[in-house]
């Protein structure tokens, strides 16, 4: 597992990745990124699942959500992972909402992502956005907003749902914090973020917190952390490098020094007393 090897960013709106290593990255964005898979996979993961992509993918990542995702390069000698990347802010959203003159869409409730089925229309669209990409040519501000407008248009025409995504402005309405922390426990976000997606202030999430769980934040997701560690462990019998990325934690000594904590018990000798019986 390395860090990013390559990375390609030509304007904030529209850029290109290019990965030759795995790697795990965190998405908390406050705006909406199509992205299309040129070449290799990545892998969402989430409590209870895992959710892979293979090139050709086009994916609707959602504003407002938490979500992680495994980088894979092609399994192959000199393979990478190349993704093409779509952002719309809020402004680019609101500009193409009035300027197209259309009623206030219907709200809908979104998920983390939403997979595109395929259309010619969106094909056409990303091969013109990669040559344009490969000729050096998205440094062009007016060509970038241009392409923008045509996304929106063609996203809006391929899959009529979007419409009540893509334009829903409202902030994050105040939500069941045990359901939203048992989705999200294993993602670094900084407290503030967590409590604007939850709805609230951060003094608000604090005190709801504590009434709902007992304990502070940081208390309760190391020991869920840990607790969920413990069941890939023992259960899934999983190695502790497979696990300590999965639960949250950035490095795998401090899961060790944290799991040792907590339980008495390196969680190597853990995973191999486990796997000999």
């Amino acid at each position: 597992m390395t860090n990013l090897s390559r990375f390609y960013k030509a304007t904030d709106d529209i850029f290109y990745v290019h990965l030759d290593h795995e790697m795990f990255v965190e998405h908390y964005e406050s705006n909406y990124v199509l992205v299309y898979l040129l070449s290799g996979s990545c892998v969402n993961q989430a409590p209870g699942k895992n959710i892979r992509f293979e090139a050709g993918s086009h994916i609707l990542i959602t504003k407002n959500h938490l979500s992680k995702f495994r980088i894979c390069p092609e399994n192959r000698p000199g393979g990478a992972f190349k993704a093409l990347n779509v952002v719309f802010s809020d402004d680019t959203l609101k500009r193409f909402f009035l300027f197209n003159s259309f009623q206030q869409p219907p709200h809908s409730k979104t998920a983390p992502f939403k997979i595109l089925n395929p259309h010619p229309l969106l094909q056409t669209f990303t091969d013109s956005l990669k040559a344009y990409a490969d000729q050096g040519l998205l440094s062009d501000n007016k060509l970038v907003i241009f392409k923008l407008q045509e996304c929106l248009h063609i996203l809006t025409k391929v899959d009529p749902e979007l419409y009540g995504w893509l334009f829903d402005f409202d902030k994050p309405a105040k939500i069941d914090l045990r359901e939203f922390m048992s989705r999200n426990y294993m993602h670094n976000v900084p407290i503030p973020r967590l409590a604007e997606l939850s709805g609230r202030s951060v003094s608000t999430f604090r005190r709801d917190f504590v009434k709902e769980f007992g304990t502070t934040p940081a208390e309760w997701i190391l020991s869920t952390r840990l607790e969920k560690a413990y069941a890939k462990l023992t259960q899934e019998k999983k190695k502790p490098s497979q696990v300590y990325l999965e639960v949250g934690f950035e490095t795998l000594s401090h899961f060790s020094r944290s799991f040792k904590r907590k339980y008495r018990i390196p969680p190597s000798a853990l995973s191999g007393r486990h796997s000999r019986k």
